[in-house]
């Protein structure tokens, strides 16, 4: 969870720009935010009275520009670029040597969102201004020469895959769905959220016994990603089948 302090400075970005958006009746971007700042974001323009609609580019990214608006824009709309930067195949490059070449060049972290690596190229999506200097400027990651230019075709994002974990639950919540996806007693799991280690659907929760429903996204320090794939049928005692997939 990020500092009081910085989560003060946020949302009041986060708030101008909804009130910015409210008054002009013009879309307002912020740019790339975490999940977590996503939500603040769309607090602060709820209570503005305009619409908050996260894009990173692609469906399910983790990366995004917020735009508060009246109504959601086109995806073409969104002042972001897609970069293709490509290497020799045996330089076997990393997210974090990509992230830090990038960061290298002294760009501001929001300034980049999701950098989806394949075998020997990735595609980074980044703030449109920012988008011209680094094609002339990354030239290397770690000692790998790399080239880059502007994505022209369309982007196929990677399909997700999970690690599966199946039990039966006495209810849905939380704690118990927690003791089915980790190696963890319902106790132990009652202690990490308790201890603000969790985040629902992106949004910290202290709350064991806080509902969930099929869909939900978990975000568990030191364990890692999770998603509620499945609400299935009752047992003969009535406890609910559900499969938790742990993203990887």
């Amino acid at each position: 969870m990020a500092p009081v302090r910085e989560q003060t400075a946020f949302m009041a970005m986060a708030r101008d720009a909804a009130r910015r958006a409210a008054r002009s009746g013009r879309a307002q971007y912020t740019t790339f935010l975490d999940e977590e700042q996503a939500a603040w974001a769309a607090t602060a323009a709820a209570k503005e009275g305009v619409g908050a609609f996260p894009f990173g580019g692609y469906d399910d990214a983790e990366r995004c520009m917020v735009c508060c608006a009246d109504a959601p824009p086109a995806p073409e709309d969104y002042p972001m670029a897609r970069l293709c930067v490509s290497w020799p195949e045996a330089a076997g490059l990393s997210h974090r040597d990509m992230l830090g070449a990038l960061l290298g060049l002294g760009i501001e972290r929001v300034q980049v969102g999701d950098i989806v690596l394949h075998s020997h190229s990735c595609d980074v999506f980044v703030t449109d201004t920012m988008a011209d200097y680094i094609t002339r400027q990354l030239l290397r990651v770690g000692r790998a020469h790399v080239s880059v230019r502007r994505a022209d075709a369309p982007f196929v994002p990677p399909e997700r895959r999970y690690t599966l974990h199946r039990g039966t639950v006495a209810s849905l919540r939380l704690d118990a769905a927690l003791s089915v996806a980790l190696p963890l007693s319902r106790e132990k799991c009652a202690q990490l959220i308790a201890s603000g280690g969790v985040r629902l659907n992106h949004c910290e929760t202290l709350r064991a016994d806080a509902r969930l429903q099929q869909g939900d996204t978990l975000s568990l320090r030191g364990f890692g990603r999770y998603d509620i794939l499945e609400v299935g049928s009752l047992t003969r005692k009535g406890r609910t089948h559900i499969v938790v997939g742990q993203r990887v």
